[in-house]
């Protein structure tokens, strides 16, 4: 994957000019350049800067820091942040039902080193399913569901309004809730998903109609064009309604119907040029970067 300055700032927590400067005095990363000369950021490049700035949380110094990383010494490690990730993203959880929005937030920027789709998959899908899960145990009132749902769709829009700030070169991607679908969290985490991979998003919001759908898509004629189910369908309706999405798409456009509400049985492409995936962790690998998924 590949991250604008921008985008590393964000994801590390270390502003650009700083990234800049280290840049030039230390040559800690070495990004691409486009042609329009922006600078391009690998995966490797930010996994660098990330442990550079954990050296430094720890007390280090800057050029301390760097030089245990060009001596190749050892760093804070991944499972560790992993671990952390975890405890904060409960402790996240805690605070919001205690609609203590303030602490959550604080909370939260602890979490700034993780990339955007780690944020999604890792943190506030989570957090979503723990409360819906407490809600039907009678763990959790509406009123704190709601309170965590608003919580994650900031987030969420926070993430694709950033994204969309950087100018995209890669391939459009449509997405749309179906109609009378009214949850679109899932279905905008896909777009943070899709925006950070370089895809240009045009996220529709939920309950779209066919009809109107299909005047985008005639329109915009996007490469691809994704919707999410939520409440449980028959595998019979799932077909029909990925029939339906397929006919009203143009035929070069990819189709993908995913969401929880997809049966288990129903997986891979029951209808020809319509793909099903059921959850974020399917899609990891699905989407490929060059305009096409598979």
């Amino acid at each position: 994957m590949s991250y604008r300055i921008k985008s590393v700032a964000a994801l590390t927590g270390i502003n650009t000019a700083t990234l800049r400067a280290w840049e030039r005095r230390y040559r800690l990363v070495s990004p691409h350049r486009t042609p329009g000369g922006y600078r391009v950021y690998s995966d490797q490049d930010v996994d660098t800067i990330a442990r550079v700035k954990a050296l430094l949380d720890r007390g280090l110094k800057v050029g301390e820091a760097v030089a245990i990383m060009q001596r190749g010494e050892e760093t804070p490690a991944l499972p560790e942040a992993a671990a952390s990730t975890e405890a904060v993203r409960d402790a996240i959880l805690a605070a919001l039902m205690d609609f203590d929005r303030s602490a959550a937030d604080r909370l939260y920027e602890r979490l700034s080193t993780l990339p955007f789709a780690d944020r999604v998959e890792a943190v506030l899908m989570p957090l979503l399913r723990r409360v819906g899960e407490m809600w039907e145990r009678g763990e959790a009132t509406v009123t704190q569901e709601h309170f965590v749902s608003v919580f994650a769709r900031e987030k969420l829009d926070w993430m694709l309004g950033f994204l969309a700030a950087a100018p995209a070169d890669g391939p459009e991607v449509v997405l749309a809730g179906l109609p009378g679908e009214r949850h679109e969290l899932g279905l905008m985490g896909v777009a943070v998903h899709l925006a950070a991979r370089g895809w240009r998003v045009t996220y529709l919001g939920a309950d779209v109609p066919f009809e109107d759908l299909e005047g985008t898509l005639a329109e915009r004629r996007p490469a691809m064009v994704c919707t999410s189910v939520i409440f449980p369908m028959s595998r019979d309706e799932c077909v029909e309604v990925a029939k339906r999405l397929r006919r009203l798409s143009p035929p070069k456009t990819g189709v993908v119907l995913g969401g929880a509400g997809i049966p288990e049985a129903l997986t891979g492409s029951p209808v020809r040029g319509v793909s099903v995936i059921r959850s974020l962790a399917e899609a990891n690998g699905f989407f490929s970067p060059n305009g096409s998924h598979h």
